[in-house]
């Protein structure tokens, strides 16, 4: 069962589904993440608007809410995956900061693109089978949603070795822990 690493949360267990073709994110990739995080970018945490695709339990965007990031917009298809997320938003006590969304990430971002919707740190964690076909797909629509400096964390499998194609998606790290590969891009503007 994840647990909250830290923030007002911290420790508190969290619900994952159960018996579904899901992979709830390893702690110590998570603690990894949030460390990379940490490490390279001095984030304010409370001015960070945070967008979680494929979410599953939603642990990665709670675990940005626990340590005080201003909003979190969560998205996964499954209505199983929009129970759990929403009984871990009101286990940590983090609802009030969060949208919760059970539609394809393709068509949520196109709606937040349409709504102006920007965002500062991006959770991208497709099914392994999926994520080139699913990165491919997303990519093109992620720029209208981004703020410049934008961070999109990218989870994948170790093996899939595919990178960006957006020229103003620029990864800075990557890291692998077991069979899972994280890829961080920053989004750049030139001239910004």
């Amino acid at each position: 069962m994840p647990t909250v690493i830290a923030g007002k949360a911290k420790s508190i267990k969290l619900k994952t589904l159960k018996g579904l073709d899901t992979r709830p994110t390893a702690a110590r990739v998570k603690e990894a993440v949030f460390s990379s995080l940490d490490s390279y970018y001095l984030f304010d945490w409370s001015a960070l608007m945070v967008l979680d695709l494929f979410a599953g339990s939603g642990q990665m965007a709670i675990e940005a809410l626990s340590r005080g990031a201003a909003r979190a917009v969560i998205c996964d298809a499954s209505p199983q995956a929009r129970s759990v997320i929403f009984d871990n938003l009101t286990r940590t006590r983090l609802e009030t900061s969060a949208q919760v969304h059970t539609v394809k990430a393709a068509r949520l971002l196109a709606r937040l693109a349409s709504q102006e919707q920007r965002f500062d740190l991006v959770f991208i964690d497709p099914p392994y089978d999926r994520a080139r076909e699913m990165w491919t797909e997303l990519e093109p629509l992620l720029p209208p949603v981004l703020n410049p400096g934008a961070v999109l964390v990218l989870e994948q499998a170790a093996g899939q070795a595919f990178e960006p194609n957006v020229t103003e998606l620029k990864q800075f790290r990557r890291c692998q822990y077991g069979t899972t590969v994280i890829l961080f891009l920053e989004y750049s503007i030139m001239g910004v």
